[in-house]
């Protein structure tokens, strides 16, 4: 049976003999017809050879049948070689077809014939003449070299960068290691001062060295003795760079550094600030299993400049690995660096670490005042402001002297819980200790004054400051202004910005907002303007808050148009709408019934790139009950969980106010369970709006029963609640229960009003409870 090939017939334009089944006769000349001539300029007048191997390769016939073309073409010719023109030939066909192993093959099996016919420049001057592909004349290069071929290979150099041709760094490279390694050192010089003149990277930096600081070790083999000699050499000369080329170089050639030559490259590393490489060096080591000792026993102080290093980059991570290596090799940190370690752990928020280094440090007695004051800094911002005070207490048993900074510490954590009275004891005992307040420790005082609603005692302190010779910083003046401001005194606020400029006091926006939005919360519009007038005046822009400020006033006064008036020319500047600018507007599209608009608000700020909070969405829920439409409320409700925004209590007193307004009571009993479940007690409104909305629905004993619910969660019951069921019971003509909440009202201390009074004497049943 006859097979069908497995390689198919070229084509029938191809060359005659390609279509012969056997091989050529032992004299090929019967293959051509003419000799072809050494050189073709022209490739459409290419000798019947090229052009029989230019369908060889432009076929995908294997590298072999190429073999034995040229074979071939070297019996006709009667030389022992290959010829320079067939093989320069199936070279340029090889590279570009992406089969330069064919090409290296080829070229190690002309090299092999002694002699060849053919020298390195006879070869690289026939490349050159048609501007060949790059990575032939690489090629060309790493062929020599890897032949073993070294005199050659510098000859083929020197041709190619006099034809203007720049070899690739890997065969530079290759170049330099054989020629030195092969003991040809003048002629490894001569290249080597070739590559410089004409700024070529040398690539191999063991010869780079050699060349540079050990000229007299010539004929040396480059072992790992070698190797160790130049990098401890390039250490103490500082080149770490240098060291670190040399480290890659050894394990490019298959050499294993030790672990003292990772010691010393990583040590002149960090001496000269190159942490990066330092740290993969480490790294590297670690990887391996060695033991770092031969790196760190030198110096605790290698260990700790690299923490620092991590520190100053940010990675906090690597600093704790690099710092409980150390203590695993016995060693430990100065207290600087323990600081450090812990600031920067607590902005990654690695709470569980600080904790332990904090407790490592007490106990080694390495910790000092600023140790407490970091953890006590922290605790304090996290409100744990008895944690704060254990600190203290540790701090002054382990003997340590608490600093003007540890006060000011601990007494902003007091004001920012409101607890004047704590904050104000420790004011006393610093100065019954004779210590002196600083301008952080007033400004402390004044704003938690301030923030507690004791405005004259937060204006005392500013008087004792000044009385003291103590000058005031920015801070305090913008204290000053927002807390008046804050205070409903924004006439008074602005009265003392003039006082505080004849202090030097230059104002900035948050000065200026914090006026604007005083006045405009006290209903002075006119004057919240002419600040805004004078703000400009002097050079200041206004931002979003302040934009945000006039567009809530006029949202809430129903002058829409006007606020998105503001809020255009607020995008004109550049500035994008913030959560509390999109509050504004929508609630009052909400409060004017357009809860299209509303919606369409909300979309905008997922488009913008701002992820809508619990108090947008309960604005528009509760625009949704007003219009009672439950359904699209619930639908908001179910889009609050989708984007994992979660209810507050707000929120789900809103929307139990509203389904029992809708008579859905069974929907309101899931919300109430709902909203026991994750853990949310309700408040005083959200129990009025229960019992109201269950009275209304006929269910006065299941209102009657959050009386002792309310008792139980210590919410004061007040007359609102009984007139709601007292009337609630009226409704059901149950007349002695009346009566009786009535005396239950006065067993309470509670005094019933008018409205108790009206309803008990005239029966009448009127709506005394609405919630917005």
């Amino acid at each position: 049976m006859r097979r069908t090939p497995l390689i198919p017939p070229p084509p029938p334009s191809s060359p005659w003999f390609l279509h012969l089944r056997r091989p050529f006769s032992a004299s090929p000349l019967s293959a051509f017809r003419d000799e072809p001539p050494s050189e073709c300029a022209n490739p459409e007048a290419a000798a019947p050879e090229r052009q029989a191997m230019a369908v060889l390769l432009r076929t995908h016939r294997p590298p072999k049948l190429v073999r034995s073309f040229l074979d071939r073409l070297q019996l006709q010719s009667g030389r022992r070689a290959w010829r320079l023109g067939p093989l320069r030939d199936a070279l340029r066909l090889l590279v570009p077809c992406q089969r330069p192993f064919s090409a290296s093959e080829l070229l190690k099996r002309s090299l092999s014939v002694q002699p060849a016919g053919f020298g390195p420049s006879d070869l690289v001057d026939s490349l050159s003449v048609n501007d060949d592909e790059p990575q032939l004349f690489d090629l060309v290069l790493r062929c020599y070299v890897n032949f073993g071929r070294p005199d050659d290979a510098a000859e083929c150099f020197q041709t190619m960068v006099a034809r203007g041709v720049r070899p690739g760094p890997g065969p530079r490279k290759a170049l330099l290691h054989v020629l030195v390694k092969s003991g040809l050192v003048g002629t490894a010089r001569e290249v080597y001062e070739e590559m410089l003149d004409r700024r070529m990277s040398v690539g191999c930096s063991i010869v780079d060295v050699f060349m540079r600081w050990k000229p007299e070790m010539k004929g040396t083999d480059f072992d790992l003795g070698t190797y160790s000699t130049l990098i401890h050499s390039v250490c103490e000369n500082s080149d770490s760079r240098r060291a670190v080329e040399l480290l890659e170089e050894m394990k490019w050639l298959g050499l294993v550094p030790s672990g003292f030559m990772y010691a010393w490259v990583v040590d002149a590393c960090v001496k000269q600030g190159g942490m990066e490489d330092a740290l993969r060096l480490v790294g590297e080591m670690i990887r391996r299993g060695w033991d770092l000792n031969a790196v760190f026993a030198r110096s605790e102080g290698t260990f700790e400049v690299m923490i620092g290093d991590c520190l100053g980059n940010g990675d906090a991570e690597r600093a704790y690995k690099l710092y409980k290596r150390m203590k695993g090799m016995g060693m430990y940190p100065n207290v600087f660096v323990v600081n450090g370690l812990i600031r920067g752990m607590l902005k990654h928020k690695m709470w569980a670490h600080v904790y332990e280094l904090f407790n490592e440090a007490v106990d080694r007695g390495v910790g000092n005042v600023v140790t407490y004051n970091v953890v006590m800094h922290w605790l304090c911002r996290q409100r744990k402001i008895q944690e704060a005070c254990d600190v203290w207490d540790r701090m002054v048993r382990d003997g340590l002297e608490p600093t003007i900074v540890s006060y000011n510490i601990l007494m902003s954590g007091y004001c920012n819980r409101g607890r004047m009275d704590l904050t104000s004891s420790m004011y006393s005992q610093l100065i019954e200790r004779n210590m002196s307040p600083t301008v952080e420790t007033y400004t402390t005082l004044i704003e938690g004054y301030f923030k507690n609603g004791e405005v004259e005692q937060a204006l005392c302190m500013y008087d004792t400051m000044q009385a003291s010779g103590v000058d005031s910083n920015n801070y305090t003046y913008n204290t000053i202004i927002d807390g008046l401001c804050k205070a409903g005194q924004s006439c008074e606020a602005n009265n003392m910005l003039e006082k505080f400029r004849k202090e030097g006091f230059v104002p900035i926006t948050m000065t200026y907002n914090s006026i604007i939005d005083g006045f405009i919360k006290e209903g002075m519009i006119a004057s919240a303007v002419t600040m805004y007038q004078r703000m400009s005046k002097d050079g200041l822009s206004p931002n979003v808050f302040t934009y945000t400020s006039f567009i809530d006033w006029f949202c809430k006064k129903n002058c829409i148009e006007v606020a998105l008036k503001m809020r255009n020319a607020m995008t004109k500047k550049g500035l994008r709408l913030d959560a509390n600018a999109y509050n504004a507007l929508i609630d009052g599209f909400c409060k004017t019934g357009n809860l299209r608009a509303a919606r369409a608000l909300l979309d905008e700020m997922t488009v913008d790139g701002l992820t809508p909070n619990t108090a947008i969405y309960n604005t528009i829920i509760n625009g949704y009950k007003h219009q009672h439409d439950m359904k699209s409320a619930h639908e908001l409700r179910r889009r609050m969980h989708e984007e994992g925004v979660a209810c507050d209590l707000a929120t789900y007193t809103t929307l139990l106010d509203g389904a029992l307004k809708v008579g859905d009571v069974v929907c309101a009993s899931q919300l109430y369970q709902e909203m026991v479940d994750c853990g949310i007690v309700p408040d005083e409104v959200c129990y009025t709006a229960l019992i109201h909305g269950l009275c209304n629905n006929g269910l006065v004993e299941n209102a009657r029963k959050f009386l002792g619910e309310m008792d139980a969660n210590n919410i004061p019951v007040r007359a609102l609640i009984y007139n709601i069921l007292i009337a609630g019971y009226f409704n059901e003509r149950n007349v002695e229960e009346a009566f009786g909440l009535h005396d239950q009202m006065l067993d309470r201390g509670l005094v019933p009003d008018d409205t108790t009074y009206d309803i008990l004497a005239n029966a009448k049943v009127p709506i005394v409870a609405k919630f917005g």
